[in-house]
């Protein structure tokens, strides 16, 4: 296991992060995560450049030289040592998230054991546990599911307990896939669903569905509606989430003109998720 180094930049604002990490990408780093006021940038020591990768991550971010400066990382489990600290998530009466068996609750409708590895979709984000609650509205009896980043499957493993006949689970990243297989398995709806890795656009798996989970973001949403439209049946039903209320009217703008209509909103602080559904 290797070291790693790591580059901290605030955040001018609070839709500036994907913008910053499509630069900082660009110049080296790898991973990143983001605080309320930081985002973190992070790159391998076999990665690690400091002559180029700080310089042009100050030209891109237009920051002045001199402004950026790496801390060194000694290699440790991160994801064992954030595993083992993960709490569960009750989400009101209907589903449980149990990271391991013996935190086990009676008194849920759905019990769901999720390792999530390197994934996002632990339900302890605001918009994974909206979309649960939107979900609880909605029929998945013998329903065909696409669950659109899976990252763990949380979702698409929900959709499949709650009677889905078929679920598709699609992620651009390896690991996601992998870890959505293990969390299948887990909850023995694998012969139930499929999981996959690459984009909608190059994806030659993908056929119509009743219903689309797409917990991703307003960018990604925006890029992705013509095939939200083209994949979902007439009649069919979306649930997206991944974005900030303020940004409720630019999602609507966007699928509105596609024959889409707004069923529910849900709020959790400043995220939003919207249940909607396919008129065309």
């Amino acid at each position: 296991m290797e070291s790693t180094y790591k580059v901290s930049i605030a955040l001018p604002s609070e839709d500036a992060s994907d913008i910053m990490v499509a630069m900082l990408t660009h110049a080296g780093f790898e991973s990143f995560e983001e605080t309320p006021q930081m985002l973190h940038a992070y790159c391998t020591e076999s990665q690690w450049n400091p002559e180029t990768m700080i310089p042009l991550s100050e030209q891109l971010l237009h920051l002045s030289p001199g402004s950026l400066s790496a801390e060194k990382i000694e290699p440790r489990n991160y994801n064992a040592e954030w595993e083992s600290r993960l709490e569960p998530v009750y989400i009101d009466d209907f589903v449980q998230i149990l990271p391991k068996p013996d935190l086990f609750k009676a008194e849920f409708v759905y019990t769901l054991h999720i390792r999530p590895r390197m994934s996002f979709g632990t339900g302890h984000h605001q918009t994974t546990r909206s979309v649960i609650r939107l979900m609880r509205i909605v029929d998945f009896s013998e329903k065909r599911v696409w669950d659109v980043g899976s990252g763990t499957g949380v979702l698409g493993i929900l959709a499949a307990r709650m009677g889905a006949s078929s679920v598709i689970g699609t992620d651009i990243e390896e690991w996601c896939t992998e870890n959505a297989i293990e969390n299948a398995l887990n909850n023995q709806i694998e012969a139930l669903s499929e999981w996959h890795t690459g984009s909608t656009e190059t994806l030659n798996i993908l056929k119509p569905v009743d219903i689309i989970l797409a917990n991703l973001n307003l960018n990604l949403l925006r890029d992705q509606a013509s095939y939200f439209h083209k994949y979902l049946v007439t009649g069919g039903k979306i649930i997206v989430s991944g974005f900030y209320t303020t940004d409720k009217d630019a999602i609507l703008q966007i699928f509105e003109p596609l024959g889409f209509t707004e069923i529910k909103t849900l709020t959790e602080e400043n995220w939003i998720a919207v249940l909607m559904q396919s008129y065309v």
